[in-house]
C-alpha cells in the first residue's frame, strides 16, 4: 500500500473516531446509494469538488517549462500539478469526485481530458455556464452540483468562488 493510501485511509479512521462524522441520512439519494468500500453503510461519500486553474493545472499563454501541454483552442500551455493523479487516484474511491471551474466549457473539457483521458475520476464537470453572477463576478453555487452540501468540500484557491454559499 502507498505511503499516500496510508495516510488517507489513518486520517479517515481518524475523522469516524472523532465523532466528525455523524450518522444521517443523506438528502441525495444517488449520492446514498454510492457507499465508499472502506466507509460504513450509513455514511455515504464525500463530495471533492476541485478547481482547474492553479489548483488542478497551472496555464500560460507562453511555455515555460518542459512537460506542459499545447491547448490548440486557447493557444495556452498547461501544466497538470505535481501529484494530481496520485491525490485523485487515492480519493476516488473513498470520494465522489467533481470538477467547478470559472473556466468556459470547452477549455474545462480540454483540460480535463489531460487530467482525465480515461474519464476515471471526475462524475461530474461544472463551467463558467453553471456559475452564478454576483456583483459582476461569477461564483460557484455548489447546489449545481446536486451533491449534499454537508458532504462536499471545495477545494478553490479564489475567495470569489464561495460567494454563493
Amino acid at each position: 500500500m502507498s505511503e499516500d493510501r496510508k495516510v488517507l485511509k489513518g486520517f479517515w479512521k481518524y475523522l469516524k473516531r472523532s465523532n466528525f462524522l455523524k450518522k444521517k441520512k443523506s438528502d441525495n439519494k444517488k449520492q446514498d446509494m454510492e457507499k465508499s468500500d472502506s466507509q460504513t453503510a450509513d455514511i455515504p461519500k464525500l463530495t471533492v469538488v476541485f478547481d482547474l486553474d492553479s489548483t488542478l493545472i497551472y496555464t500560460t499563454p507562453k511555455q515555460m517549462f518542459p512537460g506542459q501541454h499545447f491547448l490548440p483552442t486557447y493557444k495556452h500551455y498547461t501544466a497538470i500539478r505535481p501529484y494530481c493523479d496520485t491525490v485523485l487516484k487515492n480519493l476516488r474511491p473513498i470520494c465522489n469526485l467533481m470538477v467547478f471551474s470559472l473556466g468556459r466549457r470547452q477549455y474545462v473539457q480540454e483540460v480535463v481530458t489531460l487530467i482525465d483521458p480515461n474519464k476515471e475520476y471526475f462524475d461530474k464537470v461544472l463551467s463558467r455556464h453553471n456559475c452564478t453572477k454576483v456583483l459582476n463576478l461569477y461564483s460557484k453555487d455548489l447546489r449545481q452540483t446536486g451533491a449534499d452540501l454537508k458532504r462536499t468540500v471545495l477545494i478553490d484557491d479564489r475567495m470569489q468562488s464561495f460567494m454563493s454559499q
